[in-house]
């Protein structure tokens, strides 16, 4: 009969070597259990000692035999027990604390492939390697990741707990105790060190002047301690253990006791002082100035690359003796660079390189006049700017290739500078938006807001575009038009002072949900299924119905997003919704709004035009099309005023360039089918295009007696004729 305590469980035998339970399973998938014990309320397998293979076996006789276990069996036998740090986890230093974390996160996704046989040795190492690089920013040797692995396993001990943070804590960690260190040099007697002790008291870390001071005082102690007649080595001991327990030199006592020793044989020679030689960097030799501004010069022509430069440079042979004795002619690094000069040249590439990419760079970069938007009102300055959404939508469009506009299309947003409030917005079906849009979104959030005193528009497409001017006869048309009613015009030049952006994030934040959301660098984004859908469409594999939203329903979601915008909450300094901001600090005057006699000067678009013989055709970001009815016919060759309502293009007003002459409403001539065009359609046609004609051949019909000369020779004809004549008359 077997006796119960002889049996041992997979998780038992798991828990002694510090791997999973299923990899114990496996090793013993070919040995016939001796038994069953009771594991969590359940039945379990097990098995002997003397049943178990000698790998098995060999490694528990290793485990007892380095954690000093009399037999196996007790190895087994032994209670669970978690690893627990030296001090607790709420005294060790942050940084220690962060340390342990970072190298929790390497040890993530490794720690679970150590049990996987298709995985090497070698190749578990470098992913752990890699992995740590990657977490903690340097790099370690493979020996010493193993070593690190290896401690984790053994402080879990089987329980493969591995969220656990002490688990990863380093050896001797560094203590946010103020007390331990003071009473530690208490207990030992050691009045100078705790004296110093008290000034660094609660501080994690320490500068590189409060470390000589602490190191000052350390030899200063071990002086006086001498003279006392301690016996030198045992003051040392005792000075590294408070040093130590401070948390401030390291973990390491052995690393302690070398730079105690290193300190104090200084500190003698010296005659009591200690100095910090990163202190004294500065008077090193430095590089002559012909020399700097050559590597400067070379590192901007690089790209800011400091090793790239020097390496050409002595390869050229362009450099000093003076500078040449100070680097290596054949580093095994090519990249390697003298640190002294990589901190001399470095501060100096760095200062220079915006400016070498230009003066917009260099203004960009440096200092900006701060602006407080809490000292304007709501209703006092809007600000436009324009976007390409990272969504992919698709409308019916008969100018595009198959009939489909596909693509992300133009949005041009208006908001009020002081609330944050999205006043209105527009979406346009192509690459590049054209005046018609911008001014339609400005009379929209007229009609429903009313103008600011101040429009903030950003300088260069805007300009270019002539969405300030209006028109393209002169600026004064619109803009002097508006300055009438008190409305100015600013423009922002450099994105610190465009808040609009921040606004726009804000917005897209909330479409990385939506149906074709690309991205908003669709570049180095890289959604991959969104781009194959995308390259599916473009090819006419599939419809985008299939997997993009509509311009209507992509219109509705961006207006419940604005919607949800403007009504929620914002953080920073507004702290209120946009709508609630708006209705508190409104302007007390009220917004601009021109009225039905002034709104023209918005809802038309001015452009002088030269009326054809064929009427007058606009170019197509006006809208395209061909007006003509008998006041073309009339001002034929000449120039007139054309006025444009991009919302209504059924007919367009002409008046003189003086405005003196007009106005006269011109209409637009439908465009009919090549072929089966109804009788009325072509009816009405004709109509247009004889009104159009009737002018010039009214006045041709005027002048046309005097086209030719005329010259007469009198005719002798008798009285009895005349009579007749007279008669049949």
């Amino acid at each position: 009969m077997t006796i119960p305590g002889q049996l041992f469980t997979a998780a038992q035998i798991a828990h002694a070597l510090g791997c999973s339970k299923q990899n114990v399973h496996q090793r013993l998938a070919v040995v016939p259990a001796d038994g069953e014990q009771m594991n969590g309320g359940n039945l379990a397998k097990a098995w002997r000692i003397d049943s178990l293979p000698p790998t098995i076996l060999g490694q528990l006789s290793d485990k007892a035999k380095a954690k000093r276990y009399r037999t196996v069996a007790d190895l087994l036998r032994e209670p669970f027990n978690r690893y627990e740090t030296a001090i607790p986890l709420a005294e060790i230093a942050p940084r220690a604390l962060e340390s342990a974390r970072e190298l929790r996160a390497a040890m993530h996704a490794i720690l679970p492939l150590r049990n996987d046989s298709s995985i090497s040795a070698e190749e578990l190492a470098k992913q752990g390697v890699e992995a740590y690089k990657r977490e903690l920013g340097c790099t370690i040797s493979a020996r010493h990741w193993r070593t690190l692995l290896d401690r984790t396993i053994d402080r879990d001990n089987g329980a493969e707990e591995w969220s656990r943070l002490e688990i990863y804590v380093e050896e001797n960690p560094p203590s946010i105790s103020s007390r331990r260190p003071i009473s530690m040099a208490r207990e030992r007697g050691l009045e100078v060190l705790e004296s110093a002790m008290t000034t660094v008291a609660g501080v994690s870390a320490v500068s590189c002047t409060q470390k000589i001071y602490l190191w000052t005082k350390a030899c200063d102690e071990l002086r006086s301690q001498v003279d006392s007649g301690t016996n030198g080595k045992k003051a040392k001991r005792a000075i590294v253990k408070v040093l130590l327990a401070s948390g401030l030199f390291g973990a390491g006592k052995e690393t302690i006791r070398r730079n105690l020793n290193r300190q104090w044989a200084a500190f003698q020679v010296n005659g009591g002082k200690l100095l910090d030689r990163r202190t004294t960097r500065d008077q090193r030799i430095a590089l002559s100035k012909e020399d700097q501004k050559k590597l400067v010069a070379r590192s901007l022509d690089c790209g800011g690359r400091v090793s790239q430069a020097l390496r050409e440079l002595r390869n050229g042979g362009e450099l000093s003796e003076a500078t040449l004795t100070r680097t290596i002619s054949n580093p095994v690094n090519k990249s390697y660079v003298p640190a002294s000069i990589r901190r001399e040249i470095t501060p100096e590439v760095n200062r220079l390189m915006p400016l070498h990419h230009g003066e917009r760079e260099h203004e960009l970069r440096g200092p900006y006049v701060p602006q407080d938007y809490d000292r304007i009102a709501a209703g006092q300055a809007m600000q436009l700017d324009d976007v390409t959404l990272p969504v992919s939508f698709w409308e019916q469009d008969p100018e595009s290739p198959n009939g489909i506009f596909f693509g992300r299309g133009q949005w041009i947003l208006a908001i009020d500078l002081r609330s944050r409030m999205i006043l209105g917005h527009a979406l346009h079906s192509a690459p590049v938006y054209n005046m018609r849009i911008v001014r339609s979104l400005l009379l929209r959030v007229h009609d429903a807001f009313g103008l600011p005193e101040t429009l903030v528009l950003e300088r260069g497409m805007w300009r270019t575009a002539k969405i300030i001017k209006g028109d393209e006869l002169d600026i004064c048309h619109t803009e002097q038009g508006l300055r009438e009613f008190d409305i100015t015009f600013r423009h922002r030049t450099r994105p610190c002072g465009k808040i609009i952006e921040r606004v726009i994030g804000l917005l897209q934040n909330q479409m990385e949900r939506l149906p074709g959301y690309v991205g908003r660098d669709e570049r180095n984004d890289r959604f991959e299924r969104v781009q194959e859908q995308i390259r599916a469409v473009n090819a006419g594999r599939e419809h985008p119905s299939s997997h993009f939203l509509s311009k209507s329903d992509w219109l509705r979601q961006l207006d419940q997003i604005l919607l949800r915008y403007n009504r929620e909450r914002q953080g920073g300094k507004l702290q209120s919704s946009p709508l609630e901001a708006w209705n508190t600090n409104l302007l007390p005057e009220g917004t601009v709004h021109l009225g039905s006699r002034a709104r023209y000067l918005l809802a038309h678009h001015k452009t002088p035009v030269k009326v054809q013989p064929s009427g007058i055709r606009l170019r197509e970001s006006l809208g395209g099309g061909l007006y003509y009815n008998e006041i073309t016919g009339r001002f034929a060759g000449q120039r007139m005023l054309a006025w444009i309502n991009p919302d209504e293009l059924e007919a367009i007003t002409l008046t003189s360039l003086d405005r003196r002459d007009g106005p006269y409403v011109v209409e637009k001539a439908e465009a009919l089918a090549p072929i089966d065009a109804s009788e009325s359609e072509l009816a009405r046609a004709q109509t247009q295009i004889a009104a159009h004609n009737d002018y010039a051949r009214t006045q041709y019909r005027v002048i046309q007696d005097q086209l030719a000369r005329r010259n007469f020779r009198p005719l002798l004809v008798d009285r009895a004729t005349i009579e007749l004549g007279e008669q049949i008359e």
